[in-house]
């Protein structure tokens, strides 16, 4: 059990770090995203999706405040006392 425990306090910071550093390449280039990809070493498809994981494409134009940053890490890391241990459908 404890593994499980570790696995997600890692997940969530990489996943926190990830973010950080995708909104700082945006800002720099000023949202223009192809750019931005080259700058972090990803492909732009791959930039894209991680906007959309995180909810950076709310923000558009500005930089997350902390009310954001907050609500997006309740995306990313939510309760655990809320996960459903079901195994995961697609959502379309």
């Amino acid at each position: 059990m404890r593994e499980q425990g570790l696995k997600a306090l890692v997940r969530s910071l990489k996943d926190e770090a990830e973010m950080e550093a995708i909104a700082d390449a945006l800002e720099k280039t000023r949202w223009c995203r192809k750019d931005a990809a080259k700058m972090l070493g990803i492909s732009y498809k791959a930039l894209l999706y991680k906007i959309r994981q995180f909810g950076l494409d709310a923000d558009r134009g500005t930089r997350a405040g902390s009310k954001d940053v907050a609500k997006a890490k309740e995306i990313v890391n939510p309760d655990p006392a809320s996960v459903s241990l079901a195994p995961a459908g697609r959502n379309r």
